[in-house]
């Protein structure tokens, strides 16, 4: 099973993120954007782990401390790979939502679990293989960008999978994180 461990976002955040994404959209000659329902932060990607083993992820992930966390989208930003532009929005310092993806992360190793070993950089994709519309301006279009944050209220285990020619995510196992008032 290819797996990841994310924060899947509430609606409002993700109705929010959409309509960002349509506008950069708008801009845009060319790219790949994602759908509403693929909208999510990575924690720890795993990828192929054989299902016999997927009690152990859990066991990671009931590990964790359940404090609460807040996200807050930070920006627009781009990363150049072979030439393909890929756009994300950045998620503001958060020395909680670090802990918690380490935590994770070390846990899911000394299990001898695949983890992404890469430093955490939480991001969300807005759109890959960009091409932009002549004139385009990044600071232009951050200015414009609405304020989006959300409590986060649980962490996921999700399935990534092709089904008919289509991706789609499945959550498998979820850890709630206690609530607080707000």
């Amino acid at each position: 099973m290819r797996l990841f461990i994310a924060i899947n976002f509430e609606d409002e955040m993700k109705g929010s993120l959409s309509r960002t994404i349509a506008e950069l959209k708008q801009q845009s000659v060319e790219g790949r954007f994602p759908k509403e329902e693929h909208m999510h932060l990575t924690l720890v990607f795993l990828g192929d782990v054989p299902p016999e083993r997927l009690d152990e992820v859990k066991t990671v992930m009931d590990g964790i401390y359940r404090i609460p966390i807040s996200l807050e989208i930070a920006g627009l930003g781009k990363f150049i790979r072979r030439g393909e532009v890929l756009y994300w929005c950045g998620v503001k310092e958060n020395q909680e939502l670090h802990r918690m993806q380490g935590i994770l992360a070390s846990g899911l190793r000394e299990k001898g679990l695949p983890a992404d070993d890469k430093p955490f950089s939480p991001h969300i994709t807005m759109g890959r293989k960009c091409v932009m519309k002549k004139g385009f301006s990044e600071e232009e279009f951050q200015k414009k960008m609405p304020a989006m944050h959300m409590p986060v209220r649980a962490i996921s285990l999700m399935k990534s999978e092709q089904a008919g020619g289509k991706l789609k995510h499945t959550e498998i196992y979820r850890v709630e994180l206690e609530n607080r008032d707000e």
